[in-house]
C-alpha cells in the first residue's frame, strides 16, 4: 500500500488559503474604495447644490434689487414736476387697457402728436405701487382730445389694445385723493367706528340683563 503524502496537502491547503485571503482582502479593499468614492461624490453633489442655491439666491436678490429699482425710477418719472396744473381748465381723457410696461413719457409723446397736454397721471395700488392699468391725460385744447381720442382709441400701445374716452370723473387734484375724498373718508370711519360701539354697547347691555335674570330666578328656586 502506497503511502498517502498528508505533508503535500497540507501545505496545498495552505497556498489555497493564503489566495482566499488574499482574495478577500483585495474584496474589502474594493469595497472600502467604493465607500470612500461614494462618499467623494456625496459630498460633491451637496457642495454643487449649496453653490448652485446660493447663486440661484444671489440672482433673485439681484433681479429684486433692479425691479425695486426700476419701480422706484417709474414713480418718479410718472410723479409730477414743480407746481400741480391748474387742471380745472383741461380736457381729460381716460385710456383704458394699458400695458404695466407703460409710463407718462410714453402716453405725453404718443399724445402730444395731437395737440399740447398738460397732465399725465397714471394711478397705482396704494400697497404694491404697481400701475392699476389706466391713466388719465389731459389737454389744454378740447379739439386736440377729441382728435387724440379719435386716433388713439384702439390703437396698440406697448402690445395692448388701449381704449379712449373723456373721463366721467376727473382724477384727484391732489395725488391719491383730494381734501373732500378724506374728509369723506374719515367721516365713514368715525360713522363706522360709532356704530360698531353703540353695538358692543347695546350686546353687554342684553347679556347683563340676561344674566341678571336668571341669577334672580335661581335664587328664587
Amino acid at each position: 500500500m502506497a503511502d498517502v503524502d498528508y505533508e503535500g496537502d497540507d501545505v496545498e491547503a495552505e497556498k489555497v488559503e493564503k489566495k482566499d485571503d488574499a482574495e478577500n482582502g483585495d474584496t474589502d479593499e474594493i469595497r472600502d474604495r467604493d465607500r470612500d468614492d461614494s462618499r467623494d461624490r456625496d459630498r460633491r453633489d451637496r457642495d454643487k447644490d449649496r453653490d448652485d442655491s446660493r447663486e440661484r439666491d444671489r440672482r433673485d436678490r439681484d433681479r429684486n434689487r433692479d425691479d425695486s429699482r426700476d419701480r422706484d425710477r417709474d414713480r418718479d418719472r410718472d410723479r409730477p414736476r414743480g407746481p400741480p396744473p391748474d387742471v380745472d381748465k383741461m380736457y381729460t381723457l381716460k385710456v383704458d387697457n394699458l400695458s404695466f410696461d407703460t409710463n407718462a413719457d410714453v402716453l405725453k409723446d404718443k399724445f402730444g402728436k395731437y395737440g399740447e397736454v398738460g397732465d399725465v397721471y397714471i394711478p397705482r395700488d396704494r400697497y404694491s405701487q404697481k400701475p392699476r392699468g389706466f391713466a388719465f391725460v389731459r389737454f389744454i385744447d378740447k379739439r386736440d382730445a377729441e382728435d387724440a381720442m379719435d386716433a388713439m382709441d384702439s390703437k396698440d400701445l406697448d402690445g395692448r389694445e388701449i381704449r379712449v374716452q373723456f373721463a366721467r370723473h376727473d382724477r384727484p387734484k391732489h395725488g391719491r385723493g383730494g381734501g373732500r375724498y378724506r374728509d369723506d373718508r374719515r367721516d365713514r370711519y368715525r360713522d363706522d367706528r360709532r356704530d360698531r360701539y353703540r353695538d358692543d354697547r347695546r350686546d353687554r347691555y342684553r347679556d347683563d340683563r340676561r344674566d341678571r335674570y336668571r341669577d334672580d330666578r335661581d335664587r328664587r328656586r
